[in-house]
């Protein structure tokens, strides 16, 4: 059985020049708002504070090919299906606190729930997380077959460098930060043109959305902000 868990967070120490690099290749992020939204501007940080905020990300798997080779052949091919399709995750706000979850209607869904009895089978771990900004909480739920994990820790506290190289990824301008945790390299890219501290699982911390992510076993996208006007 494989599962693939990942786990991350914030903080910043910045540089000065900026460099525009090569573009990264990925469609523009969708801003969508509510029919019964106000008009909402999506790069001013207070309006955006003041909403209900659902952002979509794409999520893609890194398999090594090594590990691939050395599964049963009858799941191979769903392995490389995988591989070449993305997991949608949302991310809601509510301006106290976030949730990350999988899309429910997700066609990958179905690997969550591997019969553990079952030799030739492969799984993906069902992770989510919830963190309370107030009170600085971040509960991880994690679970794997039928097996499942539950976390309740302080968010985590990332060194984030922030860099002066800079990327064009969809429509906006992006700055790229890095850090290192547990031994792990971690590459984002943030942009200041939507100032919400946000991002993919848990990380966070930077000064903008984060709209790409490199860890080592998977990348991460954004594709979609909703807003809302708060109730």
């Amino acid at each position: 059985t494989l599962s693939f868990i990942t786990i991350n967070s914030c903080a910043q120490v910045k540089e000065e020049k900026k460099i525009v690099e090569e573009p990264i290749k990925t469609k523009s992020i969708e801003i969508k708002k509510s029919d019964d939204s106000k008009n909402i501007n999506i790069s001013n940080k207070n309006e955006l504070q003041k909403s209900n905020l659902k952002i979509t990300f794409e999520e893609r798997l890194n398999i090594p090919k090594e590990m691939i080779e050395k599964m049963p052949a009858e799941i191979q091919s769903e392995v490389k299906n995988l591989l070449n399709n993305p997991i949608i995750y949302f991310y809601k706000y509510d301006g106290n606190s976030s949730n990350y979850t999988i899309d429910d209607s997700n066609k990958y869904k179905k690997y969550l729930k591997t019969d553990s009895k079952k030799s030739n089978s492969f799984s993906l771990a069902e992770f989510s997380t919830y963190i309370d900004y107030k009170s600085n909480l971040l509960v991880i739920k994690s679970s794997v077959v039928n097996n499942s994990y539950l976390i309740n820790q302080n968010i985590i506290d990332f060194k984030w460098k922030i860099s002066n190289e800079k990327k064009k990824i969809g429509n906006y301008l992006c700055t790229k930060a890095s850090t290192i945790y547990k031994d792990e390299k971690i590459v984002a890219y943030f942009t200041d043109e939507i100032p919400f501290s946000a991002g993919p699982s848990i990380y966070l911390g930077l000064p903008g959305l984060i709209v790409y992510l490199e860890a080592q076993d998977r990348t991460y996208t954004a594709t979609k902000i909703e807003t809302f006007d708060k109730i």
